[in-house]
C-alpha cells in the first residue's frame, strides 16, 4: 500500500431503560472511513442490537434479543479472495431468545438462536468481480444449561449445544455439500462478587460434521468468557473471548476454528 490521508467518522448510541421492572437496552455503534488523497479507501464498519429481558414469576426469566452487523472481511480470514482490490464487506443478522429457572440452588437455561451471514462480491483489479454465495449461510443453535449454585458468588455449570450450518447452496462450486451438524459441551463457573467480580468464564469442545463424507470434521477446543472485574472503585477491566467456526470455499478443505478475544480498561475520572 501507499501513504494516504483519510477521514473517520464515528457514531455511537446507547439506549437503556428505566423501568422498575423488566429491561430493554438498544446500542447503535459504527465507522466510516474514507482516503482524501493517497491509497484508496473507503470502508464501513458497524453494529446494531438491542435485548428485552423479562423477570416472570416463580424464578423464571426470559429474554429477546437481536442484532446486524456490517463489517469489511478480515484480510487474514481463510476463505478471502485474495486477489481482491479490496476487502469485501460481510453482513451478519442474529436472534435469539431464552429461558432460564432457579430452583433453589440449580439453575436452569435454554436459548435458541440463528446467525445469518451473507458476503458481498469480490472485485478484482480488472473491474470483474467475484461472486461469494457459496459462503453466505445460516446457523440454528439450541443450548441447554444445568448449573448448581454453591454460594451466592459462585455456580458452577455444564452447557450441551446442538445445530444446524445450512449453506445457501446445496452444493458448491466444487459440487462440494458443506451443509453440517454442529455439536459442543462446555463446562463453566458463573460468578457474582457484586461490583467486585461478575461473568463467567467456560471451555469445552465444539466440532462441525459437513455432509459431505470428502470433508473431515472441524473440532477443536472451545473458550467463552465474559467477565468484569473492578480492582478499585471506577476502574473496570473487561474480558470477552469466543470460539467460531470459519467456512471455506477451498476445494477439500472445511474450515478451521477461530478463537478471538478482548480486553479493555475503562477508568472513571470523576463520579
Amino acid at each position: 500500500g501507499r501513504p494516504s490521508t483519510f477521514s473517520e467518522t464515528r457514531l455511537r448510541l446507547d439506549a437503556d431503560s428505566d423501568w422498575s421492572r423488566h429491561r430493554a437496552s438498544f446500542s447503535v455503534d459504527g465507522s466510516y472511513r474514507r482516503s482524501i488523497s493517497g491509497e484508496r479507501i473507503d470502508e464501513v464498519d458497524g453494529r446494531a442490537t438491542g435485548r428485552i429481558d423479562f423477570d416472570l414469576a416463580n424464578e423464571l426469566a426470559a429474554f429477546v434479543a437481536g442484532g446486524y452487523r456490517v463489517n469489511p472481511e478480515s484480510a487474514s480470514t481463510p476463505g478471502a479472495v485474495a486477489a481482491a482490490v479490496e476487502r469485501p464487506l460481510r453482513h451478519t443478522f442474529d436472534a435469539s431468545a431464552g429461558l432460564s429457572k432457579d430452583a433453589g440452588p440449580l439453575r436452569f437455561g435454554l436459548v435458541g438462536a440463528l446467525e445469518r451471514q451473507t458476503f458481498d462480491e469480490a472485485e478484482l483489479a480488472d473491474g470483474s468481480t467475484v461472486s461469494q454465495r457459496d459462503r453466505d449461510s445460516t446457523l440454528a443453535t439450541a443450548r441447554l444449561r444445568a448449573g448448581y449454585a454453591v454460594s451466592p458468588a459462585l455456580a458452577p455449570f455444564v452447557e450441551a449445544e446442538v445445530g444446524r450450518r445450512l449453506y445457501d447452496r446445496e452444493r458448491d462450486g466444487a459440487g462440494l455439500a458443506r451443509s453440517a451438524d454442529r455439536y459442543a459441551l462446555r463446562a463453566g463457573v458463573a460468578l457474582d462478587l457484586g461490583e467486585k467480580l461478575g461473568g463467567e468464564i467456560a471451555a469445552g469442545w465444539l466440532t462441525e460434521r459437513p455432509d459431505d463424507p470428502r470433508l473431515s470434521g472441524v473440532s477443536g477446543l472451545s473458550l467463552a468468557a465474559d467477565l468484569r472485574w473492578s480492582p478499585v472503585r471506577g476502574t473496570v477491566v473487561a474480558l470477552t473471548a469466543a470460539t467460531a467456526v470459519e467456512g471455506s470455499t477451498t476445494p477439500g478443505d472445511s474450515g478451521s476454528l477461530l478463537h478471538s478475544g478482548t480486553l479493555a480498561v475503562e477508568r472513571e475520572l470523576r463520579a
